[in-house]
């Protein structure tokens, strides 16, 4: 039996002997086979060291982690059976959470290091068999299920398992990559996709490491801390910067901080104008159209609003066919201006801020690398990206809360505080020449939890906390530890974290939501006369309603006026209206309820709106309905600016006559409020409402809205003088 103090100590000896090339990951896992080809093995009885409660596969996984942990297969279990409670070591569950505890101990040595070990074919292979194990890790389940005779794996073990690999998935983003990587199989991921996805990757991350040199830091002016991650334009594919009606072309540079434009010069780039994303001053970025001489044609730009610039900056990326370098760039800045504005919220500092910077930067990588190996972006790339992804999601805003609690007590446990970082950053002087310390957002993922290996306790003490949400729901964080299952690294075996169970939420929510939309769409009518139609059946019920009113009004059935009349002022007069509100919501409340009531035990059928269909018609007649709703717009608009235009006149005494008239009728309506009691008011309003219709007074409302109409028609209007403005004036 191991003790946890003892396990830190043997992680420790294990991370250092990484470290020598002698005992590499490569030697550990040289000769790695795939696992089903190691399976017979374990049949015949070739490999003497198993365990019976497991598959083949899951035995040869846990074989593998047992070499990287450099301890005896049966010395694992005995750790695991230490540590574990007593509910994840029932036979139901024993074998997938010994499997997880297994997988998630080697990996969390396997990620120790500033360069992740993607570029080792044994690693790549053995991260998929733990995929592939997992989904059938007891002895009596069948086989996995195989695409052509290839071994696949499904989303659930991708999503479980691929988080916990270095870089090579984050929790939040986990099912959209799936989806992205697997469009060519269906809904299964096979290892050669799996593979090339692992390749690009650390080639993509390379490559963005590659961008940050001491020269381009001195050229742009980036401050410490401040990484390069993209860089785009040159000759042949320019960015163009749109200043009113001009274009200017040059190269564009994409930090974790800002977005740097250069403009072209004759000999080398000018001055680069800088685009903070760190400040909150209500930046928007989104999709543009551009065009010479300030024309709307071209959808290939982005452009870039903030309170502290006067005016937008439009950045447009020509290509002869689509728009996929814009949709990239708009993804990628879009996703650095939601990480600042979630450190901002949530107030990180130092460690806990450079892990959520990286989670973003790697974010775009992964972004990056779908983009290289299937020629072409998903339909949505943001949700490859964590922030804005998260930021999406139905609860986001609790999702991204819970990712920063988990943030912040991970950076407290290895003492990185606020305070410090602080006292840490004036103490400290830049170093503009170092190229790797000016901010390696990849090597910061994971140096918060590698910085100083003798705090272990103390790590593993707030991801307790972390992952079991501390002491919400009744339980101390122990108890509910102890019902779920053993924390190993940043994962919870046999049970969820706090951030898998938001997530899980939100995502529940989020197909319930996307339903939804998918009906809106479904709603979407082309043409203004089905669009018509559809008004008309669906004002119905308010027409009706109307004209019962109106009957009311106009006193068409006398003795059903009269009981309404009555029945109305005694409410008033009685203070009883106060009530009409809540009993108009209650009854509304019981229709519906009636509704739901004959939809399930009458009629069961879907509701569904019945219109009948328009007469068809040509192009021509489409024309002319297009040309009739535009005038009849355009007349609204007219009606609604000289009714704003006459009431300004009122108000400055243009026509004094109608002014006077006017503040006669405020004043004496003031002092009808000031003398009668509302209510009295209220029944007066009522009572010349209902009666305006009948014979004694139809000659007098007659004349009454005459003389109103006259009095509106005599009122001049404010002049009105289109100016040009001085940008427009400069440019022409």
């Amino acid at each position: 039996m191991f003790s946890e103090g003892t396990m830190a100590k043997s992680i420790s000896r294990n991370l250092s002997a990484f470290s020598r090339p002698q005992n590499s990951l490569r030697s550990l896992l040289s000769g790695q086979q795939d696992v089903t080809d190691m399976a017979p093995q374990v049949q015949r009885g070739t490999v003497t060291s198993s365990i019976k409660e497991l598959s083949s596969l899951a035995n040869v996984v846990c074989r593998q982690c047992a070499k990287i942990l450099q301890v005896g297969l049966e010395e694992l279990r005995e750790q695991f059976e230490s540590e574990a409670s007593a509910a994840a070591k029932e036979p139901q569950r024993f074998a997938r959470n010994f499997l997880e505890y297994a997988c998630f101990k080697a990996l969390a040595v396997a990620n120790q290091g500033t360069d992740p070990p993607l570029r080792d074919p044994g690693f790549r292979r053995l991260t998929y068999d733990m995929m592939v194990a997992w989904e059938t890790p007891k002895a009596s389940q069948k086989p996995v299920t195989k695409i052509e005779n290839e071994t696949s794996v499904g989303l659930e073990a991708f999503a479980r398992l691929a988080p916990a690999v270095a870089v090579a998935a984050d929790s939040i983003t986990v099912h959209y990559l799936f989806d992205a990587l697997n469009g060519s199989s269906g809904r299964l991921l096979t290892y050669p996709t799996y593979e090339r996805y692992l390749v690009e990757l650390d080639r993509t991350i390379r490559s963005i490491r590659s961008n940050h040199t001491a020269t381009a830091a001195a050229q742009l002016g980036l401050q410490k801390g401040e990484s390069v991650i993209e860089v785009d334009g040159n000759t042949t594919t320019p960015v163009l910067q749109h200043v009113r009606l001009s274009a200017w072309p040059g190269r564009l540079t994409l930090t974790d901080h800002a977005v740097y434009f250069e403009p072209s010069g004759v000999m080398a780039y000018d001055t680069a104008s800088k685009f903070d994303l760190t400040s909150d001053s209500k930046q928007q970025i989104k999709a543009d159209l551009t065009g010479p001489l300030g024309a709307k044609i071209f959808d290939k730009a982005v452009v870039y609003s903030s309170k502290a610039r006067p005016e937008p900056v439009a950045l447009e990326f020509p290509e002869l066919t689509g728009n996929t370098r814009r949709n990239y760039w708009l993804a990628c800045m879009q996703e650095i201006l939601a990480v600042h504005a979630f450190t901002r919220t949530h107030h990180l500092e130092g460690i806990a801020r450079q892990q959520a910077l990286a989670r973003a930067v790697l974010g775009i990588a992964r972004l990056k690398t779908i983009w290289t190996m299937t020629r072409a972006l998903p339909p949505h790339p943001t949700q490859l990206l964590t922030f804005v992804s998260a930021d999406s999601l139905p609860s986001g805003d609790k999702v991204l809360k819970v990712l920063a609690s988990s943030l912040q007590a991970q950076a407290e446990a290895v003492g990185d505080t606020p305070r410090d970082h602080l006292q840490k950053s004036a103490a400290e002087p830049a170093r503009d020449g170092d190229d790797r310390a000016a901010g390696d957002s990849f090597a910061a993922s994971r140096g918060a939890a590698n910085s100083n290996s003798g705090r272990l306790e103390k790590m593993k003490a707030a991801i307790r906390m972390t992952v079991t949400g501390g002491d919400d729901g009744g339980g101390s964080p122990r108890s509910l530890l102890e019902d779920t299952g053993i924390v190993v690294g940043d994962e919870l075996v046999g049970g969820e974290t706090e951030l898998e169970r938001a997530l899980a939420q939100a995502r529940s929510h989020n197909k319930a939501v996307e339903r939804a939309k998918a009906s809106v769409e479904l709603a979407k009518f082309e043409g203004i006369g089905n669009n018509v139609a559809l008004l008309k059946e669906l004002a119905v019920p308010f027409i009706l309603l109307w004209g019962v009113f109106d009957s009311l009004r106009k006193w068409d059935d006398p003795p059903k006026t009269m009981i309404f009349i009555s029945a109305v002022m005694y409410l008033i007069y009685s203070d009883w209206i106060r009530y009409a509100v809540p009993v108009f919501l209650l009854l509304n409340a019981g229709f519906i309820l009636y509704l739901r009531y004959i939809k399930k035990f009458g009629r069961g059928n879907t509701p569904m709106v019945v219109v009948p269909a328009p007469p068809p018609s040509s192009t021509v007649g489409q024309l002319m309905s297009l040309q009739q709703a535009i005038a009849f717009v355009e007349y609204a608009l007219q009606d609604v600016n000289i009714a704003l235009l006459k009431t300004q006149a009122l108000f400055f005494s243009e026509f004094t006559q109608a002014t006077d008239q006017l503040l006669a009728a405020h004043v004496i309506a003031a002092l009808a409020l000031l003398v009668f009691p509302f209510k009295l008011v209220c029944v007066g309003w009522f009572l010349d409402t209902f009666t305006n219709e009948l014979e004694f007074r139809r000659e007098s409302t007659r004349k009454f809205i005459r003389r109103m109409k006259e009095w509106w028609y005599s009122i001049p209007v404010v002049p009105v003088k289109f100016v040009q403005s001085e940008a427009e004036g400069e440019d022409g």
